[in-house]
């Protein structure tokens, strides 16, 4: 009889071992805040352009993936003398909802400023360069998301 009660403990440390992440991750925005296949298309045509017209262009054909990044950061981008030529890509953060006009808008704006780390930008005082992206989006961002 000594030993059902301990049978028991560790049965029940191990069900509540899994039911800690599994509840953790129902909170986690990682897998439905992701912007839509559309929106990300949209929004590195709305950086190109937007560089574009200011006679800066970057690498061609960014990736865009998703990944846990430094608290309060929506992005960062991956390009350098040291990296291959194939390796661009944006990394945007599962931290955030990419989702609906809010979310859009934001996703797009975030892609723009990484875009022109891209372009070899740093960040600037003022505009879409400043560290926290600016005051406003782009307005190209809201012209080709249709909003």
């Amino acid at each position: 009889m000594g030993r059902r009660p301990a049978s028991r403990l560790a049965l029940l440390l191990l069900v509540a071992s899994l039911a800690v992440p599994a509840a953790a991750a129902a909170q986690s925005p990682a897998g439905h805040g992701h912007a839509s296949a559309r929106t990300e298309r949209l929004a590195l045509r709305a950086a190109d352009a937007y560089w574009l017209q200011r006679g800066l262009t970057a690498c061609p054909a960014p990736r865009i993936e998703y990944a846990r990044l430094a608290l309060r950061a929506s992005g960062d981008a991956f390009i350098g003398p040291n990296l291959p030529a194939a390796y661009c890509v944006i990394r945007v953060s599962t931290a955030l909802s990419w989702r609906g006009r809010a979310g859009a808008i934001d996703f797009c704006w975030t892609v723009v400023h990484e875009r022109g780390h891209q372009v070899g930008l740093p960040h600037a005082g003022t505009g879409i360069m400043r560290a926290d992206g600016g005051e406003r989006p782009p307005a190209i961002c809201a012209r080709l998301l249709g909003h």
